[in-house]
């Protein structure tokens, strides 16, 4: 699981960083505690969060139990918390589950790239998933750096 930063607003003269917590592959009863703890640990210390779904290639009730945890503990504690990046089964199950509504979204740099609306990956640090889909290179748990940075 990779945490990092990013700006809020690149263009602003200065601006407050979202922290993101990135989980990879797989998120269920083994090891959703561990993205709770991080998504907890995150929001105690942080006023902005952002959970990048994307690299997760499967997604549980579990996954979900602790996403609505992490969006209540930010409501109380006057943190914002946000997801991007939930496609495939994540996106699936958060809809069967009538969830998705209760998450604030946006957009991933990808998703940003194809609107204009924010920074892209250099790339540099990209490389190509088995379908092709450019993703952020990562190295052990380490996060490749956003061009906006």
């Amino acid at each position: 699981m990779a945490r990092y930063t990013e700006p809020i607003n690149s263009s602003a003269p200065f601006s407050a960083d979202r922290l993101i917590v990135a989980p990879a592959a797989y998120v269920d009863m083994d090891t959703a505690p561990l993205l709770g703890a991080a998504l907890t640990s995150a929001l105690d210390s942080h006023p902005d969060v952002c959970c990048d779904l994307a690299a997760v290639d499967f997604f549980s009730a579990a996954g979900v139990h602790v996403l609505l945890l992490a969006a209540d503990r930010a409501k109380r504690g006057g943190s914002r918390f946000s997801i991007r990046g939930a496609g495939g089964i994540t996106q699936r199950v958060l809809r069967i589950t009538q969830v998705e509504h209760l998450f604030e979204r946006i957009a991933s740099c990808r998703e940003a790239v194809k609107t204009g609306s924010g920074p892209a990956w250099h790339p540099a640090d990209a490389t190509q998933d088995r379908r092709g889909v450019s993703r952020p290179y990562r190295s052990g748990s380490a996060v490749g750096r956003c061009c906006c940075r």
